[in-house]
């Protein structure tokens, strides 16, 4: 549109080129940027019979100067939206994420979780020669507790359990809940003494939380613990195998009257 009016004004000044040249450069560079639109307005070149021309072609730069700084602010405000969206969007998966590993209920890691930390946490060890830990837990006298006191008890008390597992790890230590009253911890670096430890302080808190819990057979924790260095094959089903093993060489040492787990 510009350059359509270029040519107009070329025919308007016939006999008057070295003006009319001048004014044509004004209006390029005007266009380009290189200048205001008050200054090509301004202009001597612009002046006289030449300004209502002038004032045509200033009004269509003023025009194509909205609709470029319109394009901008719509191009701008397209890609703040996909930014936002995109930010959401990396939330959404964020929060599926965690949903996908966590448990709900105790906000410990789910089954799945522990089998990737699992073998994680076996080959790392193996690749630097350090020892591992694992735990395996299961909370006797639970069904009874729900059938007496209600799931909603029996919730808590998981939830409990949870918090008091949470609160007694390691640095490197993590804990996962796998099944409906059953944990398990990965003890990074620890060794059968430092899960026996854990082991026992654990089994104590349990039992003194439970102590006032109006049910005949209060919930203890049965624990059975297992090293990598001791597995003649290192693999993770073997480590479960061997830690499932003892938990349940425990709790056949329960005395008969709390053996209704």
């Amino acid at each position: 549109m510009v350059f359509g009016l270029i040519k107009k004004l070329r025919r308007f000044l016939p006999g008057s080129k070295r003006p009319g040249t001048e004014l044509i450069r004004l209006i390029k560079r005007a266009h380009q940027g290189q200048i205001s639109v008050e200054e090509l307005v301004n202009a001597p070149a612009a002046r006289g019979r030449r300004a209502a021309l002038v004032a045509v072609v200033a009004e269509v730069l003023m025009d194509l100067k909205q609709q470029r700084a319109d394009r901008a602010a719509l191009q701008q405000e397209i890609r703040d939206r996909i930014a936002n969206r995109t930010d959401a969007l990396e939330r959404k998966i964020g929060t599926l994420q965690v949903q996908a590993t966590r448990d709900a209920l105790t906000g410990l890691g789910n089954r799945r979780s522990m089998d990737l930390q699992l073998q994680r946490m076996i080959d790392t060890c193996r690749a630097n020669g350090s020892d591992a830990c694992l735990l395996m837990i299961d909370v006797d006298h639970f069904k009874p507790l729900n059938d007496t006191l209600g799931h909603v008890a029996g919730d808590q008390l998981l939830r409990e359990i949870g918090q008091l597992i949470r609160s007694n790890l390691r640095g490197n230590d993590q804990a996962f809940r796998c099944g409906g009253d059953e944990f398990v911890i990965l003890m990074e670096g620890g060794n059968m003494q430092a899960g026996v430890a854990l082991s026992g302080r654990l089994g104590s808190l349990v039992t003194a939380l439970t102590r006032q819990l109006d049910v005949s057979h209060p919930p203890q924790l049965s624990i059975g613990a297992a090293a990598l260095s001791e597995l003649k094959e290192p693999t993770a089903k073997q480590f479960l195998h061997t830690a499932d093993g003892r938990l349940y060489t425990v709790k056949a040492l329960r005395p008969r009257t709390r053996r209704s787990a």
